[in-house]
């Protein structure tokens, strides 16, 4: 059932596939924008300068809670003193190795954007030459 407002009509529709594909049209303001969102390219605490500094926390209140337990008059049971030392250290640990992961991560972050940027300068001079695409 068909409206009398309607058409239909078979259309031909021909796809042309691109010859020779190592040149692929892109519009120089097209260009430009990617350049500058890749130059904003920052590497931002992935959480695990949060995760450090909660370990870093642990150690704290850990190494701060046996001032008391060595002053106790009170004994307290053997296995005490030991697991708050052994959780102290531990976190400590695993704090400053998070710690170092981020930095890793974050000068890998910062390499990769630089040296696509690179790229980008080189392929912008091979076809403008006389233009600098920091300038735009």
């Amino acid at each position: 059932m068909q409206s009398e407002n309607i058409q239909l009509s078979a259309r031909q529709i021909t796809t042309v596939a691109p010859q020779d594909t190592t040149e692929i049209q892109l519009r120089l303001i097209d260009w430009r924008r990617i350049y500058r969102k890749v130059k904003t390219i920052a590497p931002g605490a992935s959480g695990r300068e949060l995760y450090a500094g909660v370990l870093w926390g642990v150690t704290g209140s850990g190494l701060l809670s046996l001032i008391p337990l060595y002053q106790a008059t009170q004994s307290t049971e053997a296995w005490v003193k030991p697991t708050f030392w052994l959780v102290s250290a531990a976190s400590l640990i695993v704090g400053v190795v998070v710690w170092r992961g981020t930095k890793d991560y974050t000068k890998d972050v910062k390499a990769v954007r630089d040296e696509i940027v690179v790229d980008m300068k080189e392929i912008h001079c091979l076809y403008f030459p006389g233009e600098d695409l920091d300038k735009q």
